[in-house]
């Protein structure tokens, strides 16, 4: 699922499914300015690495010490980045909990005949409804529990689903609706999943930009995807390279001084 705001709430529509946006939300808000603030220190200490200065040094013996000063940078921002920033950077996109979600779902299933008839019931209700007219989004906007475990069961068989050209897409996409609409009722376990979603997405983007940052620049794709996902904090680390040394002299800088480091190290 990619990494926006309209993509957490499935149709696009935050009214139909405000628990997860509400969640993701909160965490982005919380987590999203430490992020930031960590970039912005970082370009900060670059900034300050690159204009250190000792008359009783050497040459030499200045480039080494700006040298050590950005490992520094680099060290502190890993430190402050997501859990398991690592330098150069290992960053990986944490893919959908989509098995956390096929797995609540299979837990509600009916285990008894009652439990059976009512799921029966519930996906014939589902079946009238949808021949009146109204759309899936529409009847799993407004279902109880039991009617969305139903729909869960048998999403495979409706018609959007076996004609469609990706079904399986179909089938999750249907499937994630129900799980955001349980965390909507209240459901413990789609809570805990809608939070785990909102703390991957956050962090999917954080990690790739910080281990961009750590190997040398942020490209303009990864500022594009967190302007999607959090527009204040990518604000903010566009306004860290505006304050200070241009952000490309700085970069070219910077790289120019690992180019040296890297000789001397070889």
């Amino acid at each position: 699922m990619p990494i926006t705001t309209d993509a957490i709430v499935p149709g696009g529509n935050p009214e139909q499914h405000s628990e997860h946006l509400r969640t993701f939300e909160n965490y982005r808000n919380t987590h999203g300015s430490e992020f930031a603030e960590a970039y912005a220190t970082y370009r900060r200490s670059l900034a300050e690495a690159l204009k250190f200065a000792d008359p009783n040094f050497t040459n030499s013996a200045v480039t080494r010490r700006r040298i050590e000063l950005i490992e520094n940078a680099r060290t502190a921002l890993a430190a402050r980045g997501p859990a398991h920033q690592s330098i150069p950077g290992n960053f990986d996109n944490t893919p959908p909990t989509l098995g956390a979600r096929q797995k609540l779902l299979a837990s509600l299933q009916p285990t008894n005949a009652d439990q059976v008839a009512v799921q029966g019931r519930e996906w014939d209700m589902t079946r009238q409804l949808l021949g009146m007219g109204r759309t899936i989004e529409q009847v799993v906007a407004g279902a109880s529990v039991q009617r969305l475990v139903a729909i869960a069961a048998n999403a495979e068989l409706l018609p959007e689903v076996s004609q469609s050209i990706n079904p399986q897409a179909h089938l999750d996409y249907i499937r994630e609706m129900v799980v955001d609409r349980l965390a909507s009722l209240g459901h413990a376990g789609a809570r805990g999943i809608a939070a785990a979603e909102a703390r991957d997405q956050v962090e999917a983007v954080w990690r790739k930009l910080i281990a961009e940052a750590l190997e040398g620049a942020v490209s303009i794709n990864t500022v594009s995807e967190l302007y999607q996902v959090d527009p204040e904090a990518a604000t903010v680390i566009s306004d860290a390279d505006d304050h200070f040394i241009d952000g490309l002299v700085l970069d070219e800088e910077v790289a120019r001084l690992d180019r040296i480091a890297k000789a001397q190290r070889n």
